[in-house]
């Protein structure tokens, strides 16, 4: 019987039964893209192959909420954080639903200037 509520609590948490005012709160891990992915050839096809990402951008559409993207300080990182922000833009993403960190610290033990992390916020 206990399996049964932990199961039920946990379902309706990740369908955000209980997380209205929690920040952040997907159901979904943060998407990491590396420099290396990143430097291969884009499109937003390709983009969206990456299976993360298009459940982001799904979510984002169905349910709502704001895109919180970390990414690497410096003039490389803005660039970059520059470019994937044009390419969800392209996607259907308005610019209003994004926020833009800079230069924060990862806790996965990756060097955080490799990567940067997607992930939806309520807002």
């Amino acid at each position: 019987m206990d399996k049964l509520m932990v199961t039920l609590v946990l379902l309706l948490w990740l369908h955000e039964g209980f997380a209205e005012g929690a920040t952040p709160t997907t159901g979904l891990l943060p998407v990491t893209i590396s420099r290396s992915e990143w430097q291969l050839p884009r499109s937003g096809e390709l983009l969206l192959q990456k299976e993360e990402l298009r459940q982001l951008m799904q979510q984002l559409a169905q349910v709502g909420g704001v895109l919180l993207m970390r990414y690497p300080g410096g003039d490389e990182g803005v660039f970059w954080a520059g470019q994937l922000e044009s390419w969800l833009i392209a996607l259907g993403l308005s610019r209003q639903r994004m926020r833009l960190l800079a230069g924060v610290q990862g806790n996965s033990g990756m060097n955080s200037d490799e990567f940067i992390t997607l992930e939806r916020i309520k807002e």
